[in-house]
């Protein structure tokens, strides 16, 4: 029997040459409150409210976050998009969901 539970997705891609540095910064600063599994190209951090994994492709962070509920999901897109943009308030990039 397959699991008809609807999953919620978003996406976003960043451009920053420091791409590396932000992803590395957002897994260590969520690694001390959630579990995070972070390699040099990939970090997937697990909330309560959804997963959100990021890639690293060249100068390219490609963000994708899952949750089981619409209200979640936002909530977790926000959650992320707030802590990315401080993070990277002096490369001048921002999180912005497809």
């Amino acid at each position: 029997m397959m699991n008809s539970q609807k999953i919620n997705q978003a996406t976003a891609y960043v451009s920053s040459e420091k791409s590396g540095f932000l992803m590395a910064k957002l897994s260590r600063h969520f690694s001390h409150k959630i579990d995070v599994q972070y390699t040099e190209k990939a970090t997937v951090m697990t909330f309560s409210i959804g997963v959100c994994k990021i890639f690293i492709e060249k100068n390219l962070l490609r963000i994708e976050c899952a949750s089981p509920s619409v209200d979640e999901l936002k909530e977790l897109m926000d959650v992320i998009k707030s802590h990315f943009d401080r993070f990277a308030s002096k490369e001048g990039v921002t999180v912005t969901w497809s």
